[in-house]
């Protein structure tokens, strides 16, 4: 005699076309129909062996209202950077010759 237990949680889905759209997607690929259990078991396993992206993907700073992915960086912004870092290059600043370290630890840190 076998007993299984299942825990069953309601979700609310807010983008179910999205999850269906999906189910049906990876249903085709793979020439059999799949449950919307399974494909989000395995989002939830993905999720696991991709950590950093999820929090990456949901950290505030990079979700914009319509809950979309925005560009922090840009090639304009990343080309004004290298300009800047470009033009900053034969800036002097005071090395150890000149002795115009604030305290010691400045000093061991940037001499070594």
């Amino acid at each position: 005699m076998c007993y299984s237990i299942t825990k069953m949680v309601v979700l609310e889905i807010t983008k179910i076309e999205s999850l269906e759209s999906l189910v049906a997607k990876i249903s085709l690929r793979l020439k059999r129909e799949l449950t919307q259990q399974e494909v989000l078991n395995c989002c939830i396993k993905l999720g696991h062996d991709h950590i950093d992206d999820i929090v990456s993907y949901l950290s505030p700073a990079q979700i914009n209202d319509d809950n979309k992915m925005k560009v922090i960086i840009d090639d304009a912004k990343i080309d004004a950077i290298l300009e800047m870092r470009r033009e900053c290059a034969a800036v002097n600043w005071n090395s150890a010759e000149n002795g115009h370290f604030i305290n010691q630890d400045d000093k061991d840190i940037y001499t070594l």
